[in-house]
């Protein structure tokens, strides 16, 4: 099993990086308690996701956009969210989480990010 780094911290600070990309569409379906339980549901099925990242990181396929012959980027598909990591030598590297309509030169940007 390796060892799981966010983009923001250490291993402590995943939740907390999940729900610092939550947080806006949280306030905003707080507002209304129509939409409150979906965004709840939305965020648990993210983080159940990264919760399982490090035992099964080669089962989610080759990022497209980032394509290596090592394939060493990969994502989670979430409904309209990628989530981007990167597996090293020595551990698994959490880049991004990112809206699947978003532009391919941003999705292509996430190479450049050093942990």
């Amino acid at each position: 099993m390796q060892r799981t780094v966010w983009r923001n911290g250490g291993s402590n600070s995943a939740e907390s990086d999940v729900r610092t990309r939550t947080e806006v569409p949280r306030r905003t379906f707080s507002e209304s308690r129509r939409y409150a339980k979906p965004s709840k549901r939305y965020l648990h099925k993210i983080e159940k996701a990264l919760s399982t990242l490090s035992c099964f990181y080669t089962y989610y396929p080759e990022c497209r956009h980032i394509p290596t012959k090592s394939r060493m980027y990969r994502n989670i598909i979430i409904d309209a969210h990628l989530i981007i990591y990167r597996i090293t030598d020595e551990r698994i590297e959490v880049l991004d989480i990112v809206h699947s309509a978003s532009s391919i030169r941003k999705i292509r940007g996430i190479r450049k990010i050093r942990l």
